[in-house]
């Protein structure tokens, strides 16, 4: 029996059921009373806006019914070996999203990082400035993609089919694909795959449904491909580049110019040697102070700097350019190999990075 739900057999409130009752409500009305702190508690400056959390709610959505659709269509086939009815020991895919809320899936930490990363990202990527150009020259992509270098040119077209699929989504007000990375995405699998059991049947039944789950959650981790997320395209295509120091300042420039952020981050997480997740933290965060340091790490100059920050403040508004404006000379002073030692402690194994600031320490 679901807590709060109506008993209409009236066995909950047997005296066997009772204790377990109360324990119920208690829990919930303790819930409820942590979630009101919690939301109290939000400083306003930090609070989600609505179209943030609007297309995470998309996304999720969005990548829960196409794991829950396929993994429930595997799943029966299966079942239908052994005459059992999928339909009536699968839950419809409809139920499964707020049961996931409900277990905490978008408590996990490193899951809501990857979606807020990845919805902004994609805000400030379809709100960067289109400029005018004075003849018919296709943009960095496009040109990237006719490259004589094989390897170039593949990875430039891949990136424009999915920049593409990306930008027909926000133009039907969705939001693009999630692109998780393989850890995550088995962790949605597994969740997903655990709220599909109705659990009405014998244990026989049970134990039928738990096997076909859990082969059509093995089928479909074992056809994810990492290489073919927006983050590894990026990057296979920055490191196919592997721009030279007197290079990339103009690629980077060209890249915001074309509107193409994953480049960007891509370019400069390469550089660095800094993994896509924490670049791209680091590029949609409206303070900006890392990526001016990072930028400064690869030489970009104050041309460089003021042109790249106006760009991302045209696109975030949350970004204060009069504030910029103010340091810009204070920034484009700091000397480059000064900045990339301070950025350093990003290119050790994330693992190690957490460890050594859970331990107070400081990365040399």
């Amino acid at each position: 029996m679901v807590a709060g739900r109506n008993d209409d057999t009236g066995r909950g409130w047997a005296p066997y059921g009772l204790a377990t009752r109360v324990a119920a409500a208690e829990a919930r009305a303790q819930a409820e009373l942590d979630t009101a702190i919690a939301d109290l508690g939000v400083v306003e400056a930090l609070r989600l806006d609505d179209r943030t959390r609007l297309d995470i709610e998309t996304m999720v959505g969005g990548l829960v019914a196409t794991i829950g659709t396929t993994l429930r269509r595997h799943a029966a086939r299966l079942l239908s070996d052994r005459d059992i009815d999928g339909a009536a020991v699968l839950r419809p895919v409809a139920e499964l999203m707020p049961r996931l809320v409900a277990a905490g899936l978008l408590r996990d930490r490193a899951l809501v990082a990857a979606l807020v990363r990845r919805a902004r990202h994609d805000q400030i990527a379809a709100a960067l400035p289109l400029l005018p150009t004075a003849d018919a020259t296709p943009g960095l992509l496009i040109r990237l993609a006719g490259d004589a270098d094989a390897e170039v040119a593949e990875a430039a077209l891949a990136l424009l089919g999915l920049d593409g699929r990306r930008r027909d989504a926000w133009e039907q007000g969705g939001a693009g694909p999630v692109g998780l990375p393989v850890a995550l995405h088995s962790r949605v699998a597994w969740h997903v795959a655990a709220v599909l059991r109705a659990d009405d049947g014998s244990a026989a039944v049970t134990r039928a449904v738990d096997r076909a789950l859990a082969e059509a959650t093995g089928r479909l981790l074992a056809g994810h491909d990492d290489d073919k997320t927006a983050d590894a395209v990026a990057l296979r295509l920055a490191t196919a580049l592997d721009p030279r120091a007197n290079e990339i300042v103009a690629l980077l420039v060209a890249a915001i110019d074309d509107r193409r952020l994953d480049l960007f981050t891509a370019l400069i997480a390469h550089a660095l040697d800094i993994g896509m997740p924490d670049m791209r933290a680091i590029v949609i965060d409206p303070v900006g102070d890392r990526l001016w340091l990072a930028l400064r790490a690869l030489s970009v100059d104050r041309t460089g700097l003021a042109r790249i920050a106006l760009a991302l403040a045209d696109a975030d508004r949350r970004r204060d350019i009069d504030g910029f404006a103010a340091q810009l000379d204070a920034i484009a002073a700091v000397p480059a190999a000064e900045a990339a030692a301070i950025l350093s402690p990003l290119a050790l194994p994330a693992a190690f990075h957490a460890a050594i600031q859970a331990t107070g320490q400081r990365a040399r």
